[in-house]
């Protein structure tokens, strides 16, 4: 995988394959809008598609034009910031997270905003825990460390421990610019969920937001299977919009790589011992974005 920039400035990872060349504007990413005029952007691509017969391309956003096709992929979750904390606390579902916040509060854990890599390594170990429960390759530890020297310690993010006592049992990492903070990647010891600790870690992001100045807290991409995670989003007072991608020449059909993933890869990660879960993140990651 070479990471790019295309020389017309939309950004671009390109993967080649034999003959093959794929553009992704960008894997790993929720959503990718394209910064210029339509014209700008229809020349941009045509000049693209003029370099071979044999490319495909995936945008992270809807475009229309020059034969690509719009596929709804799911949602995001927009909360607006601009408001008082206690006015955007009253727009949260009372039961559904108001409550579980108050009662995490009351039960005596505690949430801590943190900018260093010790926070970072916290983060990760709770992570390696959380996605072996799912059966989920980790992203590779070098991917943790680039994203602190990059975005947490240039001022463009946080983390958030949230702990009871002197143990760490939820936390979540938030990167954020031109006025919106995203909310990246999250992770909660199995053995404490009843304390609802995720709710009370971004209630603390949330403010912490707030007093960095962003307006919008976006709550990131919810997939169209995940049923559960998007009705918890809208507990959250958010604005929901539907989020499409744009494929040419055709939408890629995944069907091979869901198989493997539900019935080779999610079993095995469940039932090895963590690092199964790490030796298959570094291997196998990159086809996850």
């Amino acid at each position: 995988m070479d990471n790019n920039h295309s020389e017309q400035t939309i950004p671009f990872v390109i993967k080649k394959k034999g003959k093959q060349v794929k553009y992704i504007s960008l894997p790993f990413s929720d959503e990718v809008t394209l910064l210029h005029s339509k014209k700008i952007n229809e020349n941009i691509i045509s000049g693209i598609l003029q370099t071979s017969d044999n490319i495909s391309i995936e945008l992270r956003c809807k475009y229309e034009g020059d034969g690509f096709k719009n596929k709804l992929i799911g949602h995001k979750h927009l909360l607006d910031l601009t408001q008082e904390s206690k006015i955007i606390f009253n727009t949260f579902k009372k039961t559904q997270v108001q409550q579980p916040i108050q009662k995490a509060i009351k039960e005596g854990l505690s949430g801590e905003v943190r900018i260093d890599f010790d926070a970072m390594t916290e983060f990760y170990k709770l992570h390696l825990i959380t996605r072996k429960k799912l059966g989920i390759p980790i992203q590779p530890k070098r991917f943790f460390f680039h994203f602190f020297h990059e975005i947490i310690k240039n001022n463009l993010g946080f983390i958030v421990l949230v702990s009871i006592g002197k143990k760490v049992i939820s936390a979540g990492i938030f990167a954020g610019a031109n006025k919106t903070i995203t909310y990246k990647f999250s992770a909660s010891h199995p053995e404490y969920l009843t304390y609802r600790p995720n709710n009370l870690m971004l209630w603390t992001a949330i403010l912490e937001s707030k007093k960095r100045g962003f307006e919008v807290f976006d709550f990131g991409r919810t997939d169209l299977e995940t049923k559960g995670l998007r009705k918890f989003k809208q507990g959250w007072g958010t604005i929901e919009e539907p989020l499409y991608y744009s494929y040419y020449p055709e939408i890629p059909d995944k069907t091979k790589f869901i198989f493997i993933k539900n019935n080779i890869v999610t079993p095995v990660i469940k039932h090895s011992p963590g690092f199964v879960c790490q030796w298959t993140g570094e291997v196998l990651y990159k086809y996850f974005g």
